[in-house]
């Protein structure tokens, strides 16, 4: 996420909170369900903060519902989110919108000037912030599971946006030589993203957030199939799955920066 995005995110979350049910009309929708648990994280995070379990797997499969079988990439960990900064304990890391702090060598760096930072940056986002841009124009907001699970289709542009920022990072990279093999073969032309958002028993709050991006890959002769058709079993793609089991039963306490982290965070 840019600076500039960070901004149009800041004045989204103020519509968020301030915004009365009268935006979607008095019908039930599932844009409208997703809005109300969206407003209700971000205020959530702003007062007591709440934590989260994260999964993230990716890698190349053929299979029709996407299982990546022997994973290029592979990543659990716990966050602690408070506010827009989420903490992540076991990789010594901070994130703020585009922003981030790791620590390398006994002290605080911009999360980008390792490899092991722009990889995490490149995989992890703040939950509340992925809600918010689901929300945004141009995605497809249904109910999956009536009152229960809410499905994003994200809008193209926005996909392809996406994979382009996680193929920048170099989550992908196992080695110089095999990336540069298996990029010249990814066709992120077509890449479809689909936010799945799981509620609560009341409704109103997300009990988890899973993430799903497919890009197109190309075949021997250097062709890729077109829309979903790339995507179908027995046709190779790449796949990245990533999960937010979240709990809003505990509390985050305000989180104690110093001078050096808040600077890499602004």
């Amino acid at each position: 996420m840019t600076s500039q995005q960070l901004k149009l995110t800041v004045f989204f979350i103020s519509i968020v909170l301030l915004a009365g049910s009268e935006l979607f009309g008095a019908e039930k929708n599932a844009r409208k369900a997703l809005f109300e648990a969206t407003r209700n994280l971000v205020k959530m995070s702003r007062d007591s903060g709440y934590h989260a379990e994260i999964f993230v797997v990716g890698g190349l499969t053929e299979s029709g519902d996407h299982r990546v079988n022997r994973p290029n990439i592979s990543l659990r960990c716990s966050a602690d989110v408070r506010g827009p900064l989420m903490h992540l304990p076991e990789f010594f890391a901070y994130i703020r919108g585009d922003k981030g702090a790791i620590e390398a060598e006994g002290n605080w760096k911009n999360i980008r000037s390792t490899r092991k930072g722009r990889a995490i940056q490149g995989l992890v986002d703040v939950p509340t912030e992925i809600l918010i841009d689901s929300l945004k124009k141009g995605s497809r907001v249904e109910w999956k599971e009536a009152g229960k699970v809410i499905q994003v289709t994200l809008a193209p542009r926005r996909s392809r946006a996406l994979f382009s920022e996680m193929n920048n990072s170099g989550c992908m990279r196992l080695s110089d030589l095999l990336y540069t093999r298996t990029e010249q073969r990814i066709d992120g032309s077509n890449s479809h993203g689909v936010v799945e958002v799981t509620l609560d028993e009341s409704g109103s709050l997300p009990q988890s957030i899973e993430f799903r991006l497919l890009v197109a890959f190309r075949n021997d002769q250097g062709r890729s199939a077109k829309g979903m058709l790339a995507f179908e079993n027995g046709v190779r793609h790449v796949a990245f799955r990533c999960v937010y089991r979240l709990d809003t039963t505990v509390a985050v306490g305000q989180m104690r920066l110093s001078r050096d982290l808040v600077k890499l965070l602004k």
